[in-house]
Protein backbone atom coordinates (compact mmCIF):
# COMPACT_ATOMS: atom_id res chain seq x y z
CA UNK A 1 0.00 0.00 0.00
CA UNK A 2 2.67 2.54 1.04
CA UNK A 3 5.04 1.28 -1.67
CA UNK A 4 2.42 1.98 -4.35
CA UNK A 5 1.99 5.54 -3.12
CA UNK A 6 5.75 6.15 -3.02
CA UNK A 7 6.03 4.79 -6.56
CA UNK A 8 3.27 7.20 -7.61
CA UNK A 9 5.20 10.10 -6.06
CA UNK A 10 8.38 9.00 -7.84
CA UNK A 11 6.62 9.65 -11.16
CA UNK A 12 6.49 13.37 -10.36
CA UNK A 13 9.22 14.96 -12.47
CA UNK A 14 12.17 15.89 -10.24
CA UNK A 15 11.45 13.42 -7.40
CA UNK A 16 14.55 11.27 -6.86
CA UNK A 17 13.47 9.29 -3.84
CA UNK A 18 10.91 9.02 -1.06
CA UNK A 19 10.71 7.49 2.41
CA UNK A 20 7.83 6.73 4.72
CA UNK A 21 9.05 6.90 8.31
CA UNK A 22 7.17 5.94 11.47
CA UNK A 23 7.09 8.19 14.53
CA UNK A 24 10.09 6.35 16.00
CA UNK A 25 12.31 7.22 13.06
CA UNK A 26 12.16 3.76 11.51
CA UNK A 27 12.02 3.63 7.74
CA UNK A 28 8.87 1.69 6.87
CA UNK A 29 9.16 1.87 3.08
CA UNK A 30 11.18 3.66 0.44
CA UNK A 31 11.37 4.19 -3.30
CA UNK A 32 14.45 5.45 -5.17
CA UNK A 33 15.55 6.27 -8.66
CA UNK A 34 19.05 4.84 -8.97
CA UNK A 35 21.20 3.20 -6.32
CA UNK A 36 20.75 4.35 -2.73
CA UNK A 37 22.12 2.50 0.27
CA UNK A 38 19.41 1.41 2.70
CA UNK A 39 21.66 2.26 5.68
CA UNK A 40 22.04 5.86 4.45
CA UNK A 41 18.28 6.13 3.94
CA UNK A 42 17.66 4.81 7.48
CA UNK A 43 20.03 7.45 8.88
CA UNK A 44 18.01 10.13 7.08
CA UNK A 45 14.86 8.69 8.68
CA UNK A 46 16.33 8.93 12.20
CA UNK A 47 17.53 12.49 11.59
CA UNK A 48 14.08 13.54 10.35
CA UNK A 49 12.46 12.08 13.43
CA UNK A 50 14.91 13.98 15.64
CA UNK A 51 14.36 17.18 13.61
CA UNK A 52 10.64 17.12 14.32
CA UNK A 53 11.35 16.26 17.97
CA UNK A 54 13.64 19.29 18.22
CA UNK A 55 11.21 21.66 16.54
CA UNK A 56 8.29 20.49 18.65
CA UNK A 57 10.39 20.67 21.85
CA UNK A 58 11.00 24.35 21.06
CA UNK A 59 7.25 24.94 21.10
CA UNK A 60 6.65 24.76 17.36
CA UNK A 61 4.27 22.45 15.58
CA UNK A 62 5.87 22.11 12.16
CA UNK A 63 3.80 20.18 9.61
CA UNK A 64 6.09 20.62 6.60
CA UNK A 65 9.77 21.45 6.29
CA UNK A 66 11.52 22.43 3.05
CA UNK A 67 15.29 22.41 2.65
CA UNK A 68 17.10 23.69 -0.44
CA UNK A 69 20.65 22.55 -1.07
CA UNK A 70 23.14 23.05 -3.87
CA UNK A 71 22.23 19.67 -5.38
CA UNK A 72 18.48 19.63 -4.77
CA UNK A 73 15.64 19.89 -2.29
CA UNK A 74 14.27 17.88 0.61
CA UNK A 75 10.57 18.02 1.46
CA UNK A 76 9.41 16.62 4.81
CA UNK A 77 5.70 16.24 5.51
CA UNK A 78 4.73 15.37 9.07
CA UNK A 79 1.96 12.77 9.28
CA UNK A 80 -0.05 11.64 12.33
CA UNK A 81 1.96 8.41 12.63
CA UNK A 82 5.26 9.45 11.09
CA UNK A 83 6.70 11.45 8.21
CA UNK A 84 6.97 11.45 4.45
CA UNK A 85 10.38 12.50 3.11
CA UNK A 86 11.01 13.38 -0.53
CA UNK A 87 14.42 14.03 -2.09
CA UNK A 88 14.07 16.14 -5.23
CA UNK A 89 16.04 17.97 -7.87
CA UNK A 90 15.71 21.74 -8.23
CA UNK A 91 13.48 21.20 -11.26
CA UNK A 92 10.63 19.70 -9.24
CA UNK A 93 7.34 21.57 -9.60
CA UNK A 94 6.46 22.18 -5.94
CA UNK A 95 2.81 22.95 -6.61
CA UNK A 96 2.36 19.71 -8.53
CA UNK A 97 4.31 17.80 -5.85
CA UNK A 98 2.07 19.16 -3.07
CA UNK A 99 -1.02 18.01 -4.98
CA UNK A 100 0.51 14.56 -5.49
CA UNK A 101 1.28 14.33 -1.76
CA UNK A 102 -2.33 15.25 -0.91
CA UNK A 103 -3.52 12.43 -3.18
CA UNK A 104 -1.28 9.84 -1.47
CA UNK A 105 -1.34 11.09 2.10
CA UNK A 106 -4.36 9.14 3.40
CA UNK A 107 -3.07 5.75 2.24
CA UNK A 108 0.42 6.42 3.58
CA UNK A 109 -1.04 7.40 6.96
CA UNK A 110 -3.14 4.24 6.98
CA UNK A 111 -0.09 2.15 6.19
CA UNK A 112 2.08 3.54 8.98
CA UNK A 113 1.69 1.49 12.12
CA UNK A 114 2.93 2.73 15.44
CA UNK A 115 4.62 0.27 17.76
CA UNK A 116 3.02 1.43 21.00
CA UNK A 117 5.71 0.31 23.50
CA UNK A 118 8.42 2.09 21.50
CA UNK A 119 6.26 5.23 21.30
CA UNK A 120 5.81 5.17 25.09
CA UNK A 121 9.52 4.52 25.67
CA UNK A 122 10.35 7.39 23.35
CA UNK A 123 7.99 9.75 25.18
CA UNK A 124 9.53 8.68 28.50
CA UNK A 125 13.03 9.51 27.26
CA UNK A 126 11.92 12.92 26.00
CA UNK A 127 10.05 13.68 29.22
CA UNK A 128 12.84 12.63 31.60
CA UNK A 129 15.93 13.56 29.58
CA UNK A 130 14.78 16.56 27.56
CA UNK A 131 17.63 17.85 25.37
CA UNK A 132 19.80 14.93 26.46
CA UNK A 133 17.43 12.40 24.86
CA UNK A 134 19.11 12.40 21.44
CA UNK A 135 21.24 9.25 21.89
CA UNK A 136 18.48 7.24 23.66
CA UNK A 137 16.06 8.20 20.86
CA UNK A 138 18.59 6.98 18.29
CA UNK A 139 18.85 3.69 20.22
CA UNK A 140 15.06 3.28 20.19
CA UNK A 141 14.89 4.12 16.49
CA UNK A 142 16.98 1.08 15.56
CA UNK A 143 15.69 -1.41 18.14
CA UNK A 144 13.65 -4.43 17.16
CA UNK A 145 10.09 -4.88 18.37
CA UNK A 146 10.54 -8.19 20.21
CA UNK A 147 10.38 -8.15 23.99
CA UNK A 148 14.00 -9.32 24.25
CA UNK A 149 15.27 -6.54 21.95
CA UNK A 150 13.25 -3.88 23.76
CA UNK A 151 14.56 -5.03 27.16
CA UNK A 152 18.14 -4.97 25.87
CA UNK A 153 17.71 -1.45 24.44
CA UNK A 154 16.13 -0.22 27.68
CA UNK A 155 19.10 -1.58 29.64
CA UNK A 156 21.48 0.20 27.24
CA UNK A 157 19.55 3.46 27.72
CA UNK A 158 19.67 3.03 31.49
CA UNK A 159 23.44 2.41 31.37
CA UNK A 160 23.97 5.39 29.05
CA UNK A 161 21.95 7.63 31.37
CA UNK A 162 23.78 6.39 34.46
CA UNK A 163 27.24 6.87 32.94
CA UNK A 164 26.80 10.12 31.03
CA UNK A 165 23.85 11.99 32.50
CA UNK A 166 22.73 11.30 36.07
CA UNK A 167 22.22 8.30 38.38
CA UNK A 168 18.89 9.58 39.71
CA UNK A 169 17.54 10.03 36.17
CA UNK A 170 18.86 6.57 35.30
CA UNK A 171 16.85 5.06 38.16
CA UNK A 172 13.74 6.99 37.11
CA UNK A 173 14.00 6.07 33.45
CA UNK A 174 14.74 2.41 34.26
CA UNK A 175 11.67 2.18 36.51
CA UNK A 176 9.38 3.83 33.93
CA UNK A 177 10.68 1.70 31.05
CA UNK A 178 10.24 -1.53 33.08
CA UNK A 179 6.63 -0.52 33.82
CA UNK A 180 5.97 0.06 30.10
CA UNK A 181 7.50 -3.29 29.09
CA UNK A 182 5.68 -5.12 31.92
CA UNK A 183 2.37 -3.68 30.67
CA UNK A 184 3.26 -4.83 27.14
CA UNK A 185 3.80 -8.40 28.35
CA UNK A 186 0.47 -8.37 30.23
CA UNK A 187 -1.35 -6.92 27.20
CA UNK A 188 0.20 -9.54 24.91
CA UNK A 189 -0.85 -12.36 27.26
CA UNK A 190 -4.37 -10.93 27.47
CA UNK A 191 -4.62 -10.65 23.67
CA UNK A 192 -3.35 -14.21 23.19
CA UNK A 193 -5.91 -15.46 25.73
CA UNK A 194 -8.72 -13.69 23.86
CA UNK A 195 -7.62 -15.30 20.59
CA UNK A 196 -7.86 -18.81 22.10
Amino acid sequence: MIKDQLLFLSRVQGVKGSLAVDSNGRMVESSWQGDVERAAAEQVAVLVSLTFHGINAEGGEAQEIYYTFENGRVVIKKLPKGSLILLCSHEVNMMFLKEAIKRCEAEIIEGLKEDEPVVLLRKTCIELLGDQATKPLEMLAVTGSSSKELHRTCKEIEDFTRLLIDEKKADQIARRMRDILRKQVIDNMTNQGEEL
